[in-house]
């Protein structure tokens, strides 16, 4: 439905762009015969005329559209009162009469010169724009992005641009910024609280999104900004620190940015800043006093981060990278810094998680930029060169393991959904559906795309790509050409198969045997690809003297069924002979998860994201005697489903028919509720639940704890049944807050809301597992 309301709207758009188009062909017109009118009542006029178009011909002519070289910024910020003053002086080269940019709508502006304030220029604010004649394709979030900004439009006269290649144009202006933070939905590895600018005494946060500057869509300048503020603050910002002057009880900081970047942020707080050196570059945190004992392994990590990915893409392409400390909750990377929040800092795992992701991002993204109208290829490029990586140094079992966590994400929260997309779509998560596909989907195609190609080349393609693509949009299609330039391989199916097409494929093993000849044992199987993807899978035979492996990920395979890549329909069946040397065990496909696929249900184990992210799961609140419980129960009940992909029942409206259709959230003791005998039933020994007290994996928790566990329903293997309970109210809420975090988990338990243990329980076994029974010489299975 999304995709059609979004073909809907671009026909309305169509619609408009060809009204509008009419109407200036009609202004056009009209120009014409009034100037053809006037030009024959006087030859002295049109003597002038000629001349001046002789002389003065269109800007359009002669140059680029309106380009914006640079920002100087003098910002004012009075933090009691949530306001800035700012002079901006942009220069620009000219284009055509009117100058378009985006502020603020709150904002107020003052005047607007050119050319060292010798030239007053008319201007007007208006909400009534047409974001179509800044973007080639609309979608939500850039619609949203908007919400809160004006369209400022000067005019500038042709005398003022005429014979000149750049011009300046100064903008003085002033507004309030005041949004407090608010909790962002998504919640799976969530993100960070939302604003869209905040000028307070906690501390001040101004991004892209607050518009609290003038720009243009894809504009790549320079800054330079000097901020004026209470002494008692320090200011970051990317680019260089160049100065810090104190006047009384005010202090002016200068930070210039000299490279081009899409937007500048103005980070300011009581920070104390400690700083070292990597080389040529500084490394820095800028905390709050409470975690200044923090600052010295932050720095150690950043330089080692430093260090691993100048040699894997490139040098850095900074001066600086800033470790900062957020009064909110985030997890930002900006070119040259991390914004990062304080209860985000604190948590042990982010300096070998996190922190590395952000300090990547300075390649990917903040240097090489993403031209999100074709789709934001960086999120997926940096969690495989990031979080993934971090996982194949611990060893490959852990990185197989994130391949599965991948795969069953995607099976869960968006197959089950129905929520899927192409990746040329994707530019941003905001659900655990989109970060699945941005994020999840992304990674694998790098993974593939590295197994194709074989490692080296992928990581020589990889520094090639960013020396190609420092300081410039870069597009899907720019990382394909240059794939096919360093591998000599046509990759058009590749990328056509799954960055341009929604989807997964799902594998079936088929007719699988073996039978022993002269020259050794002959298995032979079919693989099922549906929907047609037409990829050799690869597969594992066990045997006696242990594994034989082979599929690479190459198309071509001799003894396919030769398909259209991208179909969508029908399926593709491979039939595969592979002699081995002694007698045959057992037969896998795509063994190590290799392929990024649908999961059948078998593969996946009960975890808490088949239940969060099957659309339309139940949520039953069993009965407790103890009111505040119960409270606390449905106030987790209301949290998990306020974005309408869950529906809360009464346990006595809770049929048959709900148990069998249905992924099911028990919150409350289901211990004593004769329904869900079966569900209780299935736990596994390591697991059980009492009226005041649980014990998990030999463990005894109490009143100040509580434990999630998930089972496959009883009653339907594809969907999950997960009950969560507790026995006192605070911990209980504290807990349950907590619970979209850890969906991969099969298992939790919490005491006083802090974690204690999790897992996940095993997969006892698979259809794309065969297991041959010992046969003799003669055997056909």
């Amino acid at each position: 439905m999304r995709l059609r309301a979004k073909r809907s709207a671009k026909k309305d758009r169509d619609s408009y762009s060809r009204n509008r188009k009419a109407m200036k062909l009609k202004k056009h017109a009209l120009r014409f015969f009034t100037i053809t009118f006037l030009a024959s009542c006087s030859l002295m006029l049109q003597q002038r005329d000629s001349l001046q178009a002789e002389v003065l011909p269109k800007v359009s002519e002669t140059s680029e559209a309106w380009k914006i070289i640079s920002h100087h910024l003098l910002v004012q910020l009075d933090i009691e009162k949530h306001l800035l003053n700012v002079t901006d002086t942009l220069t620009v080269l000219p284009g055509q009469d009117r100058l378009d940019l985006f502020l603020n709508s709150s904002f107020r502006v003052h005047s607007v010169f050119c050319d060292s304030s010798s030239q007053k220029l008319k201007f007007y604010l208006s909400k009534d724009y047409d974001l179509s004649e800044f973007y080639s394709s609309i979608t939500d979030d850039i619609e949203e992005g908007y919400e809160n900004a004006s369209l400022l439009t000067i005019n500038v006269p042709r005398r003022v641009a005429y014979g000149k290649k750049q011009i300046t144009i100064t903008i003085s202006y002033e507004g309030k910024l005041y949004d407090p933070p608010g909790t962002t939905e998504f919640s799976r590895q969530k993100v960070a609280d939302q604003t869209t600018g905040i000028i307070g005494e906690e501390g001040v946060y101004l991004s892209e999104a607050s518009h609290w500057y003038p720009t243009r869509p894809r504009a790549l300048s320079t800054f330079r900004m000097e901020v004026t503020l209470p002494s008692s603050y320090e200011v970051i910002s990317e680019g260089d620190f160049a100065g810090r002057s104190v006047d009384g009880e005010c202090a002016t900081i200068i930070w210039d940015v000299p490279y081009p970047t899409e937007a500048l942020h103005l980070v300011a707080g009581k920070y104390v800043i400690t700083k070292s050196r990597y080389e040529e570059i500084e490394v820095s945190t800028y905390f709050f006093p409470e975690e200044q004992g923090l600052s010295e392994q932050y720095i150690t990590a950043v330089k080692r981060y430093l260090k691993m990915y100048e040699e894997m893409i490139g040098k850095y392409p900074y001066k600086k990278f800033a470790v900062v400390e957020n009064f909110f909750s985030t997890g930002y990377g900006m070119p040259s810094f991390t914004l990062l929040g304080r209860e985000v800092i604190r948590l042990p795992f982010i300096v070998s998680t996190s922190l590395g992701h952000e300090v990547a991002h300075n390649w990917w993204g903040n240097s090489v930029f993403v031209d999100y109208e074709t789709g934001n290829w960086c999120e997926g490029l940096t969690t495989y060169l990031a979080d993934y990586h971090y996982k194949e140094l611990e060893s490959e079992k852990e990185a197989e393991q994130y391949r599965r966590e991948i795969c069953r994400d995607y099976t869960n929260y968006v197959a089950q959904s129905g929520e899927d997309f192409p990746l040329t779509y994707f530019h941003q998560r905001t659900t655990p559906a989109t970060r699945a596909i941005g994020y999840g989907k992304s990674l694998m195609i790098f993974h593939m795309l590295r197994k194709l190609v074989g490692s080296n080349l992928f990581y020589d393609t990889l520094k090639e790509f960013y020396c190609k693509s420092a300081w410039r949009y870069a597009s899907w299609k720019d990382i394909r050409d240059v794939f096919e330039e360093k591998s000599g391989k046509d990759l058009g199916w590749f990328f056509k198969l799954w960055v341009e097409k929604s989807g997964a494929p799902i594998l079936r093993l088929e007719n699988p045997s073996y039978r022993m000849k002269e020259d050794g044992y002959h298995v032979a199987f079919d693989i099922i690809q549906e929907p047609n993807c037409y990829l050799s899978i690869p597969y594992e035979i066990q045997t006696e003297d242990g594994p034989v492996s082979a599929g690479s990920l190459n198309p071509a395979i001799p003894g396919t069924v030769q398909a259209e890549i991208g179909a969508d329909y029908g399926s593709v069946r491979t039939h595969y002979e592979v002699l081995v040397g002694s007698l045959p065990l057992s037969l896998s496909v795509d063994p190590h998860q290799e392929v990024f696929r649908k999961l059948h249900p078998e593969e996946i184990p009960p975890i808490l994201s088949g239940v969060l992210g099957d659309r339309g799961h139940l949520i039953v609140i069993l009965h407790d005697e103890d009111q505040s419980l119960q409270a606390a129960y449905a106030e987790i009940a209301g949290s998990l489903s306020r974005t309408g992909e869950a529906r809360i029942v009464k346990l006595e409206d809770l049929t048959d028919d709900d148990l069998r259709r249905n992924s099911i959230l028990i919150l409350g003791n289901a211990s004593n509720v004769k329904k869900f005998k079966d569900v209780i039933g299935a736990f596994p020994e390591t697991f059980s639940l009492l009226r005041d007290s649980f014990t998990l994996n030999g463990r005894t928790y109490g009143r100040d704890s509580s434990v999630l566990f998930t089972v496959k329903n009883p009653w339907n293997s594809s969907k999950t049944i997960a009950i969560f309970a507790g026995f006192n109210p605070d911990p209980v809420k504290t807990s349950g807050r907590k619970l979209p975090h850890y969906g991969k988990y099969s298992f939790l338990s919490f005491t006083l809301g802090e974690n204690k243990d999790k897992g996940i329980l095993p997969v006892a076994s698979s259809p794309l597992i065969h297991r041959f029974p010992p046969r003799g010489s003669d055997s056909t299975r």
